[in-house]
């Protein structure tokens, strides 16, 4: 396993060309729902350099004034210093589209900080096959006790995690979208990814509940 900084994002990048030496995940759990599934910390499955397509997955927390505001499962919007974000760890991980949890192992995974700036860029390498899906899960632990040395825990009261309910991604023939992730279709070019802390404006307002509720940041109660 390759283990490297890179210290312009102050983070650990970890992607393994070597045989898994472990597969393990937990299940983050959000109001009784299955929110996505993290793999080990310790391998990724074996790279194909046949393949040349690079995934970057662009996660941007605004604030408003100190604070950060995050829409929970219930829909309802929480408050979160910025003080209490930055310098937390954050993980993320790149798996194929419909990922059996517990059984597939990432192929791509990073461990980092979040900056002051609150906008992260986690960029996977170019070996993604074009005209493909992919599932993508980010997770910053601001109660949890986690880094790149452990496993990563599962999220619960107060981290953050990604979340859509967006179905419109899913092409005919791809799997379904694994509560938790965000999906990411790579074509001719390179595939990116946004995912912010978005809100609503009007909590009775159903679209501007949906946008909150695809490609977010949600806070995990």
């Amino acid at each position: 396993m390759r283990h490297h900084q890179v210290e312009n994002q102050e983070r650990e990048a970890f992607c393994g060309d070597l045989s898994p030496r472990a597969k393990r995940s937990s299940v983050l759990l959000i109001g009784g729902l299955a929110l996505a599934a993290l793999a080990s910390g310790w391998a990724c499955a074996p790279i194909d350099e046949a393949y040349g397509h690079a995934i970057t997955l662009e996660v941007r927390l605004d604030p408003a004034g100190d604070q950060l505001q995050f829409v929970s499962p219930a829909g309802s919007i929480i408050e979160t210093p910025v003080a209490d974000i930055v310098g937390k760890p954050w993980y993320c991980a790149t798996f194929e589209a419909g990922f059996s949890s517990g059984n597939d192992l990432p192929l791509y995974e990073e461990w980092g900080t979040v900056p002051e700036s609150l906008s992260v860029d986690i960029a996977n390498p170019a070996m993604y096959a074009e005209d493909a899906a992919y599932d993508v899960v980010f997770v910053v632990y601001v109660n949890s006790e986690a880094g790149p040395d452990m496993e990563p825990p599962a999220a619960v009261n107060g981290d953050l995690a990604t979340f859509t309910i967006d179905q419109s991604v899913i092409r005919d023939g791809d799997p379904q979208i694994v509560p938790g992730v965000v999906r990411v279709v790579v074509g001719e070019d390179d595939a990116v990814k946004r995912v912010e802390n978005r809100i609503p404006m009007d909590l009775e307002n159903s679209d501007d509940f949906r946008a909150a509720m695809t490609d977010t940041v949600m806070i995990v109660p």
